[in-house]
């Protein structure tokens, strides 16, 4: 995403930019409250850690044996 001179590639980097700079406090906790934590373990929970189970069953899925040798 490209907004002026700020170019950002990563989508949780992205949500967070747009909150920070257009939400006007919408949809974001404040910093240093226990909220805030919960905020960044949801944004960045899915890239982090379910991804990669995700893809791995929807690339496997497409094999004859839906990939059982690694699930």
């Amino acid at each position: 995403m490209t907004d002026g001179e700020n170019t950002i590639i990563d989508s949780g980097a992205i949500i967070d930019y747009i909150l920070r700079k257009y939400g006007e406090g919408r949809m974001r906790p404040t910093q240093d409250t226990a909220e805030y934590e919960q905020y960044l373990q949801c944004l960045l929970y899915a890239e982090g850690s379910a991804m990669l189970p995700l893809m791995l069953k929807m690339y496997t899925g497409r094999l004859a044996d839906g990939g059982a040798e690694l699930q």
